[in-house]
């Protein structure tokens, strides 16, 4: 299974020299270590908007409130880390 995980600010902030690490980029990119090591699954990356999927993957998991994006996976979830009190139902 070839998995992805998508935030929607650019990619890059644990490497960064100055300003703040990006608490999704972290989160999605030990997620995916995790999942990289279990059995079944082929790929597992973090995509951001300067690191888009370059082929169709079995799943996409959106880390932030982003609309899917069909041509990137067959599967689309939401991931809800916070819970919001109005409109979080849609």
């Amino acid at each position: 299974m070839n998995i992805g995980f998508y935030i929607q600010w650019n990619k890059g902030s644990l490497s960064a020299r100055e300003g703040n690490v990006l608490g999704d980029e972290l989160i999605g990119e030990s997620m995916c270590r995790v999942l990289r090591k279990m059995t079944g699954v082929d790929s597992c990356e973090l995509y951001a908007p300067n690191n888009l999927p370059r082929r169709s993957l079995d799943v996409m998991v959106y880390l932030n409130e982003t609309e899917p994006m069909p041509q990137w996976a067959r599967r689309h979830f939401l991931y809800m880390q916070n819970a919001y009190s109005t409109g979080s139902e849609k």
